[in-house]
């Protein structure tokens, strides 16, 4: 059975904030039979500064569980979580009622991966992106 759910607040014509989760099933493939079970929480808000700049922050929880594995060499159940962060500013070229076609993102993204498995090490790292999109989106 999945659970799939999003909730979007509008605080005022600058300010929003998201949040979305899903718990889903997910047809195992590889060494794995069966299904896994991913859990997912995300909460974001969105700011904008002035009508070209805004500033974006999200916080992500994602759990999964993966069945036992049974053939050729049996293996308990284990689980992964990851726990990730963002903070984005952006930047859209144009005018209010004209916004133009390029969107240029700077981003920060720290996250941390942890197992149930002793042989699967926790991992943490950290990420800068920059971005250019294009579209009137």
């Amino acid at each position: 059975m999945s659970v799939v759910g999003n909730l979007l607040y509008t605080f005022n014509r600058r300010t929003s904030f998201g949040m979305d989760f899903q718990r889903v099933p997910v047809q195992a493939t590889g060494q794995y039979t069966g299904y896994y079970i991913r859990n997912d929480v995300s909460a974001s808000i969105q700011r904008s500064l002035t009508t070209r700049l805004s500033v974006r922050a999200a916080l992500v929880y994602e759990k999964t569980r993966f069945p036992e594995q049974l053939t050729p060499v049996r293996s308990d159940r284990f689980s992964l979580t990851d726990y990730s962060g963002l903070v984005e500013l952006r930047y859209r070229p144009g005018s209010v009622d004209r916004p133009g076609p390029f969107l240029f993102t700077c981003g920060y993204t720290p996250q941390r991966t942890t197992s149930t498995r002793i042989d699967l090490s926790d991992v943490n790292s950290q990420r800068v992106t920059l971005s250019l999109q294009y579209g009137w989106f």
